[in-house]
């Protein structure tokens, strides 16, 4: 008997907030691959109402908020829906503008299968690739590699887990909520592989190539991108990376601070080649205040309007 006979679910968790109408093909396509498809509306503004129904149409079951609440909350209503569904469900978290290849979950619960009954306490896996590049890898030992720090976008997780774990949460409201969930999994003792054989096709910001004098720059033997960011986005993940080094860096010093210096790293290309220098500076100073000042949860209007681009 393999895993999938075991298995009551496997429900696709979509946090959503305006999306395109890209996402109904997506929902067909994690349809083919999963047990049910939640999509949870994180108080959308823009004017596309027809897309909740035709979403329902392709499959989804359709939640909303009513008003903005962050990532975490809309993961955290979808997780809850899929475990009434069945307590026993997999969930499968999925951002709206990502989406499966062939074999995913299959391969997925397989790679959980093996590592299982050689005893290892997997308490997520995720993909191996992602566009078809290998994702960074925290260890390798043998037939196990531990991603680095996965992105929640592409996990598969066992009910059990939630239980252990408890929810993702929601005071980080974005940027770095599926770091605190991975850490605080690691802390209980869970490890988290990698499957080279999940490759997740996701969209990933709006990279801009950097150049000098038309040229351009290479870094590491590749050519180096920007991916924009509002200076609003740099300040939750300027807050939100010092306040989870805060609240772990204990429990592996090492890999914190490879994580911490790789958020300097963009934001030293940031300061070099983005547009928006002026906000990014502001977003970064607000963004370390209130991390010490434990200020957390959804900005303000008055820091938001604050982070605006003025070109």
């Amino acid at each position: 008997m393999n895993i999938t006979d075991r298995i009551p679910a496997v429900v696709a968790v979509v946090s959503a907030f305006n999306p395109s109408i890209a996402l109904i093909d997506r929902v067909r396509n994690h349809s083919k691959h999963v047990t049910r498809v939640v999509v949870v509306d994180d108080g959308s503004t823009f004017g596309n109402r027809e897309i909740w129904q035709e979403l329902r149409d392709a499959g989804a079951l359709v939640l909303h908020h009513d008003e903005n609440r962050g990532i975490a909350a809309a993961l955290n209503t979808g997780v809850s829906a899929g475990l009434a569904i069945d307590p026993n469900a997999w969930i499968l978290t999925l951002d709206q503008d990502s989406d499966l290849t062939d074999g995913y979950v299959e391969n997925a619960l397989s790679t959980y299968a093996l590592l299982a009954e050689q005893g290892v306490n997997v308490g997520l896996v995720a993909p191996g690739k992602h566009n078809g590049f290998p994702v960074k890898i925290l260890r390798s030992e043998g037939d196990f590699v531990e991603a680095f720090d996965p992105m929640q976008s592409g996990c598969l997780i066992p009910a059990a887990v939630f239980r252990m774990a408890g929810d993702l949460d929601e005071d980080l409201f974005i940027d770095g909520v599926d770091t605190d969930f991975n850490a605080r999994l690691r802390r209980l003792g869970y490890r988290l592989p990698a499957d080279p054989g999940c490759n997740l096709v996701h969209e990933l910001g709006h990279p801009r190539e950097v150049t000098i004098l038309k040229q351009r720059i290479h870094f590491r033997g590749r050519p180096l991108a920007l991916t924009y960011h509002t200076p609003l986005r740099v300040y939750y993940i300027t807050r939100n990376s010092l306040v989870i080094a805060r609240r772990y860096w204990r429990d592996n010093p090492g890999w914190m601070f490879q994580r911490l210096w790789m958020e300097v790293e963009s934001n030293l290309v940031r300061l070099a080649f983005g547009p928006d220098r002026r906000a990014y500076a502001i977003s970064w100073r607000r963004g370390i205040r209130d991390a010490f000042k434990g200020h957390l949860g959804k900005a303000d209007a008055a820091i938001a309007s604050s982070l605006s681009p003025r070109r």
